[in-house]
């Protein structure tokens, strides 16, 4: 799932609105281990905060400043064309982590350097414990092997090949 949120800062005032937008990437296995870890109920929806990747859309794009703000009509504007903007030219590569065969096969750039993390979570989901063994445990450096993003994901998924 990708969530896009816009969440009100506590820098508003009655005069000036703030708020940022965050972008999260949240994935079904790694939200089901999450939810079921701090006991959310099954209805709830994830919020952008779930997801392993989390971004804010910032006025530069995804580096810079993340407070948007806006204080009367005119700004409201430039904002509105800027947010416009740079989800429009973000959007392509944000859909394409949609798609496990590009996050598997491919190197998605936005993902950064937790893409064998987003891979894991789908290996994960998917009972490809080989390919995620292999991924975890050969792929990785020896200092992460017991590291908790790997301790989370394995036992997600061998908790999930021994009930079933």
């Amino acid at each position: 799932m990708l969530i896009v949120e816009v969440q009100l800062s506590d820098h508003s005032s009655r005069r000036e609105k703030a708020f940022y937008i965050n972008i999260g990437l949240v994935l079904a296995p790694e939200w089901e281990w999450n939810r079921q870890r701090t006991g959310r109920p099954a209805s709830e929806l994830p919020r952008h905060y779930d997801g392993g990747w989390r971004r804010r859309l910032r006025s530069s794009g995804l580096s810079g400043d993340d407070q948007w703000r806006i204080a009367d009509e005119e700004s409201a504007a430039q904002v509105s064309a800027r947010v416009r903007q740079q989800l429009g030219d973000l959007m392509p590569q944000l859909l394409s982590l949609l798609d496990r065969d590009v996050v598997l096969n491919q190197t998605p750039d936005i993902l950064g350097p937790g893409t064998w993390l987003t891979r894991a979570w789908i290996l994960a989901g998917e009972g490809c414990i080989d390919e995620l063994e292999r991924l975890l445990f050969v792929d990785r450096p020896a200092r992460t092997h017991d590291s908790v993003p790997v301790r989370m994901v394995w036992s997600y998924a061998t908790g999930r090949a021994c009930s079933a």
